[in-house]
């Protein structure tokens, strides 16, 4: 792992999604070689997470995202103090802090910021530059995000554009046949039931409801697909109209919500595949997690998933915002077990070789550890 580091990982996000998750796994996963300090909201899920896990972590509030002054200069003080060498934004609206804390600090540390969104417009003005100017890498999560930053970005910056993909780990838990058929028998679905899952917060750009309007043509053609549906609500209309879809479409029965759960990967073991339907994402955790887990997947054809997954090899890919499409892919894995077991340990072998914590984490540790031999370097040369 090379000399020990002091790193600052910033997020104060309110939200507990796959970038919170995996801000920290990165804050679990650095503290085992090097000083890892976070830097949270108060009482927010992720600052709750860290602390139950014995992670130091100290919070910050900003009101004004755009120019935090105060908040900034606080930062600034906590970096001076621990002696942090690198300091990692994951959450776009801390961009600005994390910029005006690094020419506020003494220190200087490098800044990092880890991009987990799309970039879907032109950055290219004077206050973007001077953001991201204080940057001295910007990690993309996948080849497609890439494209779109060197895209949007002023180009004297696209020389700090690197990709590298997120870390998932393997199960903690591997459960067999009585504890998945305990789990069927929680969610009132038959022991032999096709169990779909979608694991995301439920808001209509996550697509939940192209997985009903797929179970739904499928029981028109005399097939049982069984849906679960977990994660938190973002957005109380949609989350009515998804109760709305199951009961004008009559899938009572056949489907179930649940909220946000600790442990995705044990639930996901109980599914028959897991379902991706956002519109377009940019590299989504529970998908590689449910590849580590054994199980087989089905994702939107947009964005970062067409890297992830190889399509009829390590998973199956469906036209993005096309319920007829998922209903086919869907029934390819009803009907051929065998090839629903071949995707499934083909994907497993994928996840395991390139989308592992055991892989990525100590190449973004090399990546830090670059950056403080390049400043030492810089400073070496001015004397």
């Amino acid at each position: 792992m090379g000399a020990n580091m002091k790193i600052l990982e910033l997020c104060l996000s309110p939200s507990f999604g796959g970038l919170e998750i995996y801000v920290c796994r990165a804050v679990a996963a650095l503290s085992g070689d090097h000083e890892t300090i976070a830097v949270t909201l108060p009482d927010s899920p992720i600052h709750d997470w860290l602390q139950a896990h014995g992670h130091e972590v100290r919070t910050l509030r900003t009101r004004c995202p755009r120019l935090p002054l105060r908040a900034a200069a606080r930062l600034a003080a906590m970096v001076d103090e621990l002696q942090v060498d690198v300091v990692h934004v994951n959450w776009g609206p801390d961009l600005a802090l994390g910029a005006l804390a690094k020419r506020l600090s003494r220190r200087r540390p490098r800044l990092v910021y880890t991009r987990h969104m799309l970039m879907n417009r032109s950055k290219r003005d004077l206050y973007h530059d001077l953001v991201y100017g204080q940057y001295d890498w910007i990690m993309a999560i996948s080849r497609d995000m890439e494209q779109g930053l060197r895209q949007h970005l002023s180009p004297q910056y696209t020389n700090r554009i690197q990709q590298l993909y997120c870390g998932v780990p393997a199960p903690s838990v591997w459960i067999g046949n009585d504890e998945r058929a305990a789990l069927r028998d929680e969610w009132d679905f038959p022991t032999n039931a096709f169990v779909a899952g979608v694991f995301s917060r439920l808001e209509a750009a996550k697509g939940q409801h192209l997985l009903l309007e797929a179970i739904a043509l499928l029981r028109a053609q005399g097939i049982t697909v069984h849906g679960l549906i977990v994660g938190n609500s973002m957005d109380a209309g949609y989350a009515t109209r998804l109760r709305g879809m199951v009961d004008s479409l009559s899938l009572q029965r056949q489907t179930v919500f649940r909220d946000f759960v600790d442990q995705p990967q044990l639930w996901i073991q109980a599914c028959d595949c897991l379902v991706l339907p956002t519109d377009r994402e940019t590299f989504a955790n529970i998908t590689s997690e449910a590849m580590r887990a054994g199980v087989a997947v089905v994702s939107s054809d947009r964005g970062g998933m067409p890297e992830m997954i190889e399509h009829g090899k390590s998973g199956l890919l469906f036209e993005s915002g096309n319920p007829a499409d998922l209903a086919g892919q869907l029934l390819l894995l009803f009907e051929n077990p065998a090839r629903r077991a071949a995707l499934a340990a083909a994907g497993r072998e994928r996840a395991d070789r390139i989308f592992s914590i055991e892989r990525q984490f100590p190449k973004l540790v090399e990546r830090f550890q670059e950056l403080i031999e390049d400043s030492a370097r810089a400073a070496r040369g001015k004397v």
